[in-house]
């Protein structure tokens, strides 16, 4: 049941909608377990709305593109409230897809349609669109039980000065290659105003460390808000302490001290300035020359917890915001099927991110490039299918095949940047963005075979294209106008 109440975090997905019903049915099987790996994104529910917009276009005669610009939520309606009480923060998905048809040369994939028709080659291409929900209002799990004793999210970070003048940051976040110590170290040394390469990160699991709350850990797109917050809060507090022992020995007030070069220096006069490692070692070694008051009050250390900004929902109506951040991903690709094999070859592919205020511009697109080999990897070549036996018929890595770098062209990447209203430094949680490839191949694939077939299923090897060049599904989606 879990999975029922997170999705309901991206409801509206990209769109205005005003009325919205959902019934589910739970179903026990005996197949083999499987679970999300990379590029969540809330994809069954989000690529099922993708289809419907899509399937909608093709069927009343619209542009894609057109009815896309029309439904999305528009720039000057952030934040925008869902029909379930979610809250979205900003974006800007028009510019963004804009940005995403400019990468793919979207005037020229049209002619380049026209000028291959008859030739047993179909041009086909699509857009995918899709939100990524981050930090969770864990109360959410008060929708399905009230008693569960749950609600809102918090995250633990702690930055200290060593008696050597090292900096260290310990992160209640745990990292599975997204880069946190990357951007740690770079929020840290921004602030403290040192070197990158002269902060030390700890990421999270273990306690002793004294940086974890009960929400810790990595998930639902949540470091560089929860993360980061709770990173600059702990640097803000270190910063105090370093600024009232450098005011009290150079004869200044605390908020006339800046941290720049690894000093801690008077504004405006370069020659009253103590280097960190000394302020350190005044701190460590002789305490005894500083005014008590400033002794008792300096550790040299800042430990900090952020508290994102949730509310109980209400209980009663199932509404409320559920997640603070919204992300989004763009996505626009070029394909090209051949008629005789059913075989996909992508031509173009672009993609465009909004994680509102970037942190590591690197470290951005590293996330959006591998989100998105997974979104293609599961629209054209990784299943899981059972055969009438009840077989698995992708027991080894050559029938499940992942995509890999052989099997791809170079993606092309763009960005907007929409900062969020209500996170610290105006990031957004980011890297769950697989929905967008999903949906992009899928239409792109509805694209090419035209009214032939209706594509309902988000994998399409050649053998399911060829059944849809048939006619296959094509009367069991009925649009009126």
């Amino acid at each position: 049941m879990g999975e029922l109440h997170i999705w309901t975090q991206v409801t509206n997905a990209c769109y205005q909608l005003k009325h919205l019903k959902v019934r589910y049915r739970s179903f026990y099987t005996n197949k083999g377990p499987v679970h999300p790996n990379r590029g969540y994104s809330r994809l069954q529910h989000m690529w099922v709305v993708e289809r419907m917009m899509d399937i909608a276009a093709h069927k009343l005669g619209f542009d894609p593109v057109e009815f896309r610009l029309k439904n999305y939520v528009q720039p000057d309606q952030y934040p925008y409230t869902t029909v379930n009480g979610c809250v979205y923060d900003s974006g800007d998905l028009p510019l963004s897809l804009r940005k995403a048809l400019g990468l793919i040369d979207y005037e020229d994939a049209r002619r380049l349609q026209e000028q291959t028709r008859g030739t047993g080659k179909r041009i086909g291409i699509g857009i995918g669109s899709t939100l990524e929900s981050g930090t969770n209002n864990f109360a959410q799990a008060r929708l399905v039980n009230e008693h569960i004793p749950f609600a809102g999210n918090t995250e633990g970070g702690l930055v200290r000065l060593g008696a050597d003048g090292s900096v260290y940051a310990i992160t209640g976040g745990v990292a599975f290659r997204q880069g946190h110590e990357t951007t740690v170290a770079q929020v840290v040394a921004d602030l403290l105003g040192v070197g990158y390469d002269d902060v030390i990160v700890h990421r999270g699991g273990d306690t002793a460390l004294s940086a974890q709350t009960g929400f810790s850990g990595s998930y639902a797109s949540q470091f560089a808000v929860t993360g980061i917050g709770a990173i600059v809060n702990a640097a803000k507090q270190l910063v105090g302490e370093i600024q009232l022992v450098a005011a009290s020995v150079l004869g200044a007030t605390p908020d006339e001290i800046v941290l720049e070069g690894g000093l801690a220096k008077v504004r405006g006069d370069d020659e009253r300035a103590l280097p960190l490692d000394a302020v350190a070692g005044i701190v460590h070694f002789a305490p005894g020359t500083l005014p008590p008051e400033v002794a008792e009050e300096v550790g040299m250390v800042g430990r900090a917890v952020y508290r994102a900004p949730f509310e109980l929902p209400d209980l009663q109506r199932k509404y409320g915001n559920l997640t603070l951040t919204y992300a989004s991903q763009i996505h626009a690709c070029v394909l090209q099927i051949d008629e005789e094999t059913g075989e996909v070859r992508i031509l173009r592919y672009g993609m465009v991110d909004d994680c509102g205020t970037p942190i590591n511009l690197m470290v951005i697109e590293g996330q959006v490039h591998g989100v998105t080999v997974h979104g293609i990897s599961g629209a054209l070549f990784e299943h899981f299918g059972y055969d009438e036996a009840g077989q698995l018929t992708a027991a080894n890595f050559y029938d499940y095949h992942a995509a890999t770098a052989y099997d791809l062209r170079s993606l092309s990447y763009d960005s907007v940047v929409s900062p969020s209203p209500f996170t610290p430094v105006g990031a957004k949680g980011m890297g769950e963005g697989g929905g967008a490839p999903l949906h992009a191949i899928c239409a792109a694939v509805q694209d090419a075979v035209g009214d032939s077939g209706l594509v309902l299923d988000s994998f399409n090897p050649p053998e399911r294209i060829l059944s849809l060049l048939r006619g296959r599904d094509n009367d069991k989606v009925k649009v009126e106008r």
